[in-house]
């Protein structure tokens, strides 16, 4: 198994799903900040 669970993708990223059925692909670095700025 991979070390890091946390990412189900390869490279640093990750896709967010919407409630309305779309997804986007995000950076890591780009999560962070919108993670930072809605929290």
């Amino acid at each position: 198994m991979a070390a890091n669970g946390r990412r189900r993708m390869k490279g640093s990223g990750s896709i967010v799903h919407r409630a309305d059925g779309t997804w986007e692909f995000r950076r890591e670095k780009h999560v962070s900040l919108d993670v930072s700025r809605s929290g």
